[in-house]
């Protein structure tokens, strides 16, 4: 069953992932894919193919949906104990856990690769696309929702894990961002708008600061150093005192001309960036606006995935008091995964996904205690001039005392307010990052598995029913045109739609037929039905030694049920039964009017001989 299955690692996945388009970024503009997911729920789509196909056999649209979902669920089976399996280990270490058994470190080793490559493989499938470099090169030149300067500590995260994956699979690493390469993976799908409106004030006064203040007492001090040749321990601008820089027109120009080359997709999404580097260029234009409102715009990503390695020492270090002490040898948390999952997040602030950031002080703080703590010395030097002037002796010592007693308490003070405004953004941070965590670990995994097997019974299940529903024979690419037509005029689900992802299973499983002109007519819904039925019927097909293990475990079973059976009678098949209707029904409230079971412990001889008879069973079997 091919409609499921990921292909190996090869050329051929990384042929297919280079063919699909990429996100055009600037700092201006954000130029994203169409989505490639169906949105629709299952129930709407049955409810139209029903309606479109008639009475007859609306029917059997319900059995066509039922069948193409559980032989995907069952495909897809595979793929999701591979992963778990793989990943049960690494998260573990995640967890610190103290009872899993350390393993050999080259199997480690493999199984590692292993994993990563799957991981992949279900990214690409699930029509996740890597960071590039261009998006992270944006996201590094602008601010959003945190306006505070951010730096991300990549010594927190290990280098050798994604060392390995590279060396094994080298194609793909060119695109990732150097920064990140070998630190971090970021997959990142969908594009949506993120909307600010304020007077945001307090970030107006910072950025009159900076422009008129720090940024030239900073070119004066580089000018400087440079006059008397000390250009070696020049610094770079700290955070938050760089100018902001303008669009290169070159690399705008080529850009453009790279969009206007390409065919983009008539659902493909471009967002205007208005960021407060966009609106506000300059000082004069920040004292223009500074009493208005002020309304930001910003690409932001949907869904985005993270995979890392957590930085740990070989020697553990202390807890401290609000530390979890971690008894996990640390060999074994050496080899931690993480695995997370964000949802809206602002391309701009992409560092907030990153596991440590370090959040720096605003430019007004700076000059606040700059001020403070020049006005205090000349007040203290004042003072003390003036006593000594009076009495025509020396220093006066509690004089001298109180002044800097003083000063020292008013600049504790604005540091004590610098460090209150930062701690407050990182835990603006952190409780916006908490609102938007997904999942992670095991959860993402089953999610994202979860996704493309719906994702994929949809693009069959569309793409027959429309195939069906045509007057004639279609190509592949007029198949998957009318289906982009059907999902935008009937569900509003303006998507690119994945012809080439469902072709291939409906092909295999006889649902259409192929003509000498490459055309495509869907056989008769009847006949599909048919043949999917044989397509399930032959996922357990059991045959050979398999057969031979059934029919022995059975006569087994049979032969210890045999002594038995006088005592449970039909009171066995009665149970059967009730189990039957306990899992096929719906579960009603526990206040609902119903009968109250009777209790195990009132079933008497007939209960406890059919417990009895299943133990021996599981026995047998076991």
């Amino acid at each position: 069953m091919a409609s499921a299955e990921l292909s190996p690692r090869g050329a051929g996945s990384s042929g297919a992932a280079a063919q699909r388009p990429s996100t055009l970024v600037t700092r201006e503009r954000v130029i994203a894919p169409p989505e490639r997911f169906i949105t629709a729920s299952d129930e709407k789509l049955v409810a139209y193919f029903k309606d479109a196909f008639g009475a007859e056999l609306a029917p059997a649209v319900p059995v066509l949906h039922q069948l193409i979902e559980g032989i995907c669920n069952s495909d897809f089976a595979a793929l999701r104990r591979r992963l778990q399996s793989d990943y049960e280990y690494f998260g573990a270490a995640a967890e610190a856990r103290s009872d899993v058994a350390l393993k050999p470190p080259k199997e480690l080793d493999q199984q590692e690769v292993r994993f990563l490559s799957d991981f992949v493989q279900l990214m690409e499938a699930s029509q996740f696309r890597m960071l590039t470099q261009a998006e992270w090169d944006a996201a590094q030149a602008e601010d959003f929702l945190f306006t505070l300067p951010c730096d991300v500590k990549w010594n927190a995260m290990d280098r050798q894990m994604l060392r390995r994956y590279w060396a094994a699979y080298p194609e793909g690493r060119e695109a990732a961002p150097a920064e990140t390469a070998e630190r971090i993976m970021v997959f990142q799908r969908g594009a949506e708008v993120a909307l600010m409106e304020g007077s945001y004030f307090n970030l107006k006064i910072n950025l009159l600061i900076s422009f008129w203040i720090l940024q030239p007492l900073y070119h004066v001090f580089v000018a400087l150093m440079h006059a008397l040749r000390i250009k070696k321990f020049v610094p770079e601008a700290p955070k938050g005192l760089a100018t902001v820089e303008g669009e290169d027109p070159a690399a705008k120009a080529a850009l453009d001309a790279a969009a206007a080359s390409k065919e983009l997709h008539a659902a493909a999404t471009s967002i205007e960036r208005r960021t407060f580097a966009r609106v506000f260029p300059d000082g004069a234009s920040v004292l223009k606006q500074l009493l208005k409102k002020v309304k930001l715009q910003e690409a932001c990503f949907r869904d985005v995935v993270v995979l890392y390695r957590k930085a740990v020492p070989d020697k553990p270090v202390p807890a401290s008091e609000v530390d979890v002490v971690k008894e996990a040898d640390p060999k074994f948390m050496q080899r931690n995964i993480v695995l997370k999952q964000f949802r809206g997040i602002p391309m701009a602030d992409l560092e907030m996904v990153m596991p440590e950031k370090k959040v720096f002080v605003p430019p007004r703080v700076f000059v606040e205690m700059a001020v403070t703590l020049i006005g205090g010395l000349v007040a203290v030097v004042t003072g003390l001039m003036a006593k000594g002037g009076e009495k025509g002796s020396g220093l006066d010592t509690t004089a001298a005392f109180t002044s800097l007693s003083l000063l020292g308490g008013r600049a504790a003070q604005v540091y004590s307010s610098a460090l209150a405004q930062k701690n407050l953004i990182e835990n603006t941070m952190s409780k916006m990052l908490f609102d938007r965590t997904v999942g992670s670990g095991p959860t993402v995994l089953n999610s994202l598995v979860d996704s493309v097997c719906k994702q994929r019974m949809r693009e069959i299940f569309v793409c027959y029913c429309v195939l069906l529903n045509s007057s004639k024979p279609l190509t592949g690419k007029h198949l998957d045109q009318a289906c982009e037509t059907l999902l935008a005029q009937q569900f509003a689900c303006r998507i690119d739609f994945c012809c080439e992802e469902a072709l291939p299973a409906i092909l295999k499983w006889g649902l259409t037929s192929e003509g000498s002109d490459g055309r495509l007519a869907a056989v008769p819904l009847p006949a599909a039905l048919q043949r999917l039925d044989a397509v399930w019927d032959s996922t357990f097909d059991f045959k050979g030694a398999t057969k031979g293990i059934l029919q022995g475990a059975a006569g087994a079973a049979a032969g210890a049920a045999s002594s038995a059976a006088a005592v449970a009678g039909g009171a066995a098949a009665a149970a059967g039964a009730a189990l039957g209707r306990s899992l096929s029904a719906a579960r009603r409230p526990s206040g609902s009017a119903l009968a109250v079971p009777a209790s195990p412990r009132s079933e008497g001889k007939h209960g406890k001989g059919v417990r009895g008879v299943f133990r021996r069973i599981s026995r047998v079997l076991s």
